[in-house]
């Protein structure tokens, strides 16, 4: 235990550290107060100056994202240049089905009989055969060995 006299010593000598031994502050005049009440207030509302660990820190993050939307504007672009090119292409292949629509209508309509019997009329100057022309052929006058070999012989004799 310590003596009361020791005790007394003691909290005297901390008692300079005791909230009624507080430093007076110095006195600033009014109006000087209220004008750097204004600047600091106007300044933290715009914009709160980092200190040079967080500058470095902001300036990271803004040139991220600088390049963030240059990526943004790139791709978009690319984009668009191939919608473009996509939907140039489609216009191409329309055109091209429409072609080979008319294409198939002309040959099947050149396969037909009457198309090749009037061009033949008409371009090449070809007539049909008259009666007198025709030969009519009957099951007696068949041949044994066969119509086409007989055709056959005397084509390449």
């Amino acid at each position: 235990m310590i003596a009361p006299q020791e005790w007394y010593d003691y909290q005297k000598q901390y008692q300079k550290y005791g909230l009624d031994m507080k430093p007076q502050s110095e006195r600033v005049p009014v109006r000087r107060r209220r004008k750097e009440a204004k600047k600091t207030s106007l300044l933290s509302d715009i914009v709160s100056i980092p200190k040079t660990g967080d500058r470095k820190l902001v300036m990271t993050v803004l040139l991220i994202g600088i390049l963030v939307i240059l990526m943004l504007v790139v791709t978009s672009s690319y984009a668009a240049k191939l919608t473009y090119d996509i939907n140039r292409l489609q216009v191409e292949n329309d055109a091209l089905i429409g072609e080979i629509e008319d294409l198939d209508v002309k040959m099947m309509s050149s396969n037909s009989i009457s198309y090749i019997e009037e061009t033949a009329r008409t371009e090449m100057g070809m007539k049909s055969a008259g009666a007198d022309n025709c030969v009519f052929i009957s099951a007696e006058d068949a041949p044994e060995e066969g119509f086409a070999d007989i055709l056959k012989q005397k084509a390449f004799n």
